[in-house]
């Protein structure tokens, strides 16, 4: 069945023809096809390279042209240099017209599918509830051609990232919304109908897929759409079974905004407050990071200030050996240098953090663009940190431990040298339990306290060990409160952590031969892999015996922390 496209909507995106589907089976869901400038996004690269190098073959040929005396050889030389150059455009864009024609995609039965490879085939099946997160990236050949792609995160790691693209922004987050709204609803045996989309037209997305989008003609409004108190409006929850007859309310993706009437709607093209962001504009400002103070800490930071010293030692060896060979080692350094405070400039720059009733989303980056959500539901861990040259300008960096993201995108921060204020406000949006007066009390503790403090109710490490860790011993520490442990350590470069107890593996106390000869032991938190690892060394036996036996028990009971619910599933 042929859906009619909505009204802006990229023509492109059309349904395949039975004959272009798969001899084997005919799926009950629609096979479509990516924007047709996907390869050129993916090669642009290359195909930059044949326009330059066509350009200075024309340029040399037009040259040589207006001369008099060309010689026979000159003319061989220029036509095999343009054969050649034909003879890879065709197949180069053989290349790219076939990786477009064989890469597709369906959404059916509460799964995504997708189809890739031209000699090598490639078939991913995602089931929609296995989706943690999907985020917009939009690197700079896409943003120059106004195309965006999907990243999709699922339970499985590192390699279970499917990426998705390309497509028109605006059907880059309905795709989205449709991907969405598939998450932990029941999956239906038939095709339902399609879900209407502004203007009365139907997605062609969502064709036999799943269920109606929340709130349509065919799906009531959902019972549990509660009003929230930052934006004004309700927010569509999905539900996902958490036991026979019970559902537990979970936020939406951005992009399902449903008014107090009750009526949903998919967000279309919003309008724009941040050049480069078309998604932003339904979101209100949490945090914005300036781009001089990003710049200002690539020139600082502990990458910078090393190749501050290797060009200081290297200009100084040459000026005292009178050898200056020596500074040719200078260029690569440079060279490293450039790069890595290009990226750093480049990848951060831009930083905003926006907020629509639960929803968190993260948009970042001067050429490669990314709009990500947090699923904020999924933060196993956070970290407050602070190095020596930040503190000199009382900047924090946040950290997060989160559940599916895969390694490369753990390892940014969430946020990047944000003020006191700004982690404040950036924490409240992560999770009600940061609008506490003990939480934010206690997270003050975490960032600068130390054992001098007389009202600090950490636990800290005992008198011997001072000689394991004089410089940190003024400032190590924990506390469990409501089911969430608070650590501190670090005296030049302070660090403060902050584990939900509900999502710990296993709590474990290691004690050497020489801890136990001092009487400490070290206590480990074990969660899911990412850039917050919780532990803290040299606590009093007895101390970490207790804490471990608290935490333990909090683990397994899944104590109100987060949000004030019990979250009783310790892996999710």
């Amino acid at each position: 069945m042929t859906m009619p496209l909505p009204s802006g909507h990229d023509p492109a995106i059309g349904e395949l023809s039975a004959a272009d589907r798969p001899r084997s089976q005919v799926p009950a869901a629609p096979w479509r096809r990516v924007h047709p400038a996907t390869p050129l996004v993916k090669m642009w690269l290359v195909v930059l390279a044949l326009v330059v190098f066509a350009l200075r073959e024309f340029a040399d040929s037009a040259i040589e042209g207006s001369s008099s005396d060309v010689s026979i050889a000159d003319l061989a030389r220029n036509l095999t240099a343009w054969a050649v150059l034909g003879v890879v455009v065709i197949v180069v864009g053989g290349g790219m017209y076939l990786s477009w024609r064989m890469t597709r995609f369906s959404i059916g039965d509460g799964a995504l599918q997708v189809r890739s490879g031209i000699l090598f085939r490639k078939h991913v099946t995602t089931r929609l509830e296995r989706i943690e997160a999907i985020d917009i990236r939009r690197p700079l050949g896409a943003r120059v051609l106004g195309l965006a792609e999907l990243q999709i995160e699922t339970a499985g790691g590192d390699d279970s990232k499917v990426e998705l693209g390309y497509f028109k922004v605006r059907d880059a987050t309905d795709l989205r919304a449709v991907l969405v709204s598939g998450r932990g609803t029941p999956v239906s045996p038939s095709p339902l109908p399609p879900s209407p989309l502004p203007g009365g037209a139907t997605s062609p997305l969502a064709s036999g897929g799943p269920s109606p989008l929340p709130g349509s003609a065919t799906s009531p409004a959902p019972p549990y759409a509660q009003p929230s108190p930052r934006d004004g409006h309700a927010i569509a929850h999905e539900s996902v079974a958490e036991g026979p007859g019970l559902a537990a309310p979970i936020p939406p993706e951005p992009g399902h905004i449903v008014p107090a009437s009750g009526k949903a709607r998919v967000a279309g093209p919003l309008q724009s407050l941040l050049p480069g962001d078309p998604e932003a504009g339904a979101y209100a400002d949490v945090v914005r990071i300036p781009v001089a103070r990003i710049v200002t800490m690539a020139l600082l930071g502990p990458g910078a200030i090393i190749t501050y010293l290797i060009a200081a030692g290297l200009v100084t060896g040459a000026l005292i050996t009178q050898r200056w060979g020596a500074l040719g080692f200078i260029v690569p350094v440079a060279w490293g240098f450039v790069a890595q405070t290009f990226g750093v400039i480049t990848g951060d720059g831009g930083y905003r953090a926006t907020l629509s009733g639960s929803n968190l989303r993260i948009s970042r980056g001067l050429t490669d663009h990314t709009s990500q959500s947090v699923p904020t539901d999924r933060i196993h861990a956070i970290a407050v940190t602070q190095g020596l040259i930040a503190r000199a300008f009382g900047w924090w960096t946040v950290e997060a431990t989160i559940a599916g993201y895969d390694r490369q995108k753990s390892q940014r921060a969430l946020l990047p040298y944000g003020t006191p204020a700004q982690i404040r406000a950036f924490l409240a949006a992560l999770s009600p339990y940061w609008e506490r007066d003990r939480s934010q009390e206690l997270l003050a503790h975490a960032m600068t306290g130390t054992r001098r403090d007389g009202s600090s109710p950490f636990t800290a490490t005992p008198p011997s060990a001072r000689l394991w860790e004089p410089l940190a011993f003024a400032r190590t520490g924990i506390v469990v409160d409501d089911g969430v442990a608070f650590l501190r350590s670090g005296r030049i470069a302070r660090r403060a952590t902050v584990a939900w107890l509900d999502h710990c593996q296993s709590v474990t106390v290691v004690a050497g031969p020489f801890d136990r000869r001092a009487g400490v032991a070290s206590l480990v938190l074990d969660l899911v892999t990412g850039p917050v690892s919780p532990s803290i060394d040299h606590l009093a036996q007895a101390d970490a015996t207790t804490i471990r036996d608290h935490c333990a028990v909090a683990a397994g009971h899944g104590r109100p922390g987060r949000n004030g619910t019990e979250a009783n599933d310790a892996g999710h």
